[in-house]
């Protein structure tokens, strides 16, 4: 109790700088000083402590995700089910993990797509350009499915795989010419229904939002003979306009002779096209040719046949014509005759009776003549 004056004269005077301190208050203040050291170093050790823990676990946990990105994160190999939005996010430090996936709209190019058409022939697509973009309610699935890197198997693959599909079940005119529209509309139905086959989820979490498709490039060979056939084609078209002018009969006969044309054209574009393959190849080319040439001539038969029995048909009809006209003709000249004869006969009768009438009044009148010459003579 007698220290505490000096200690507090001590720390007065601490305070001043031109004041000395005597050698006994330093000794005073020594021993108050290890009497209060453990309580306030431990206090400063849990402070310092706490701090530094949640200094760490602050920095660990906080992360930002950038703009046009969506946060995904993994917790002991499994991926959660939270998504993170853009800006400053926290997490579960040490055992939790996240990863940026981009959200916003990205092109992806797919090149060098190689399908074959139904006749075997090799088309290439140079480039398919997809426009996808993310949504957040699929992001979770769509990386458990397909990873972080989901470009390359679900859209690449996904791309190639639906090219060769759409080019497998159509010809060669079909995929160049009439359906080449249509693939956009495939390509994006298709991958539609692959993430939905994949992803229990709905909706989607990629959104299509749009397909560009060039159009493809055909061998050189193939080019050649399409492009003659083009020509040939057009002259065909032009010709079938021609011979809508012309009479109906004409017209089967052309069009008959048209279409032996035109299978001898497809036979012979075929045969140009298959020209470099193996020998069952041209076998087979050289079988189709010759059942097109027969089914042309069958055609032109049928289509001669069908040209005779309407000749024979016409012929027939004439015929009935001709025949009824005849018959008509005998029952007019019957009546007419019988028509004759009964206007004969009345005039005949008439002629009779008159002549009855005429006679029957000469002789009265001459009897007449004869009473009265009597009575008077």
């Amino acid at each position: 109790m007698e220290f505490e004056p000096i200690g507090m004269e001590f720390q007065s005077v601490g305070w001043e700088e031109d004041e000395q301190v005597l050698p006994f208050e330093e000794d005073v203040d020594h021993g108050l000083d290890h009497r209060e050291s453990p309580i306030s170093a431990y206090i400063i050790c849990a402070v310092a402590a706490f701090s530094f823990i949640v200094g760490a676990l602050t920095y660990f946990a906080a992360h930002t995700v950038e703009k046009g990105h969506f946060g995904v994160y993994t917790r002991n190999g499994k991926v959660l089910d939270v998504v993170s939005e853009p800006g400053l996010n926290f997490m579960l430090p040490f055992v939790t993990t996240y990863d940026q996936i981009q959200s916003s709209r990205r092109v992806h190019q797919v090149k060098n797509i190689t399908c074959s058409t139904v006749g075997g022939i090799n088309l290439y697509f140079e480039k398919v350009e997809i426009t996808v973009r993310l949504l957040k309610e699929g992001v979770p699935e769509l990386v458990r499915s397909f990873g972080l890197q989901y470009e390359e198997v679900y859209i690449h693959d996904n791309v190639r795989n639906e090219i060769e599909h759409f080019c497998s079940e159509r010809t060669l005119h079909q995929v160049y010419v009439e359906d080449l529209q249509k693939i956009h509309d495939w390509i994006t139905w298709g991958m539609k229904s692959g993430i939905n086959y994949f992803l229990s989820i709905d909706p989607a979490a990629v959104e299509i939002i749009a397909v560009v498709v060039q159009k493809p490039k055909l061998p050189e060979a193939v080019a050649q003979a399409y492009a003659r056939w083009e020509v040939e084609d057009a002259e065909i078209r032009l010709n079938d306009m021609i011979l809508k002018s012309k009479d109906k009969e004409a017209i089967e006969l052309v069009e008959a002779e048209l279409r032996a044309k035109r299978a001898a054209a497809d036979a012979k574009a075929m045969e140009i096209l298959y020209r470099s393959k193996a020998t069952q190849a041209k076998v087979l080319a050289e079988s189709y040719y010759y059942e097109q040439k027969l089914r042309a001539e069958a055609d032109l038969k049928v289509a001669e046949m069908a040209y005779s029995e309407e000749q024979l048909r016409v012929y027939k009809e004439g015929l009935e014509v001709q025949r009824k006209k005849d018959l008509a003709v005998a029952r007019f000249q019957r009546w007419a005759l019988e028509s004759l004869r009964v206007v004969s006969a009345i005039f005949l009768g008439a002629a009779i009776l008159l002549g009855l009438i005429w006679l029957s009044e000469t002789n009265y009148l001459s009897l007449k003549r004869a009473q009265l010459k009597a009575s008077y003579g």
